[in-house]
């Protein structure tokens, strides 16, 4: 007995459905996810790239305030300066790890700030020792072309290296 024409058109309306369905999953749902998929993968590898960058940074800024501290002669005659502090940051504007080494010798105190890799310097100030009488301290601060610099403009920059 032949089958009934109803069946046969419910039977083509279901495959035209079935197909449009599959067809609209291939299309559109798949690529959607598999750019979902490598956005994922690359935000994962620009962390990780981040990641590392700061480690290494954090590294090399320690290596750079060891060597300051053996190698440094200091403002004047005498033993190095002793290294008092160090902080570091990846700088990703500039694309520079910078190092923040404080130091302190019979003198005075220094604050150097430098690309640490290059290992020059981007600002740096020193503020003397003076006797009681002769308060207030001073301070001098230089910028990398080693020109002198307000001491209020040297801690804007030196706050800008190390937090953008």
């Amino acid at each position: 007995m032949p089958a009934p024409r109803v069946f046969w058109l419910s039977a083509a309306v279901s495959l035209l459905v079935l197909a449009a369905s599959v067809s609209y999953f291939l299309l559109v749902v798949l690529p959607k996810e598999q750019r979902h998929r490598d956005e994922l993968s690359s935000e994962l590898a620009d962390k990780q790239a981040r990641d590392k960058q700061a480690l290494d940074c954090a590294d090399q800024a320690r290596r750079t305030a060891q060597d300051m501290g053996r190698y440094n002669t200091g403002f004047g005659s005498g033993p190095p300066p002793v290294v008092t502090g160090e902080s570091n940051h990846y700088n990703r504007k500039l694309g520079k790890c910078v190092v923040d080494v404080q130091t302190v010798d019979k003198n005075g105190t220094a604050e150097f700030v430098l690309d640490a890799y290059e290992q020059s310097n981007m600002v740096w100030c020193i503020t003397r020792f003076t006797p009681k009488e002769a308060l207030p301290m001073h301070r001098t601060c230089m910028d990398s072309q080693n020109k002198n610099i307000e001491p209020s403009e040297a801690d804007r920059q030196i706050d800008g290296l190390l937090r953008e």
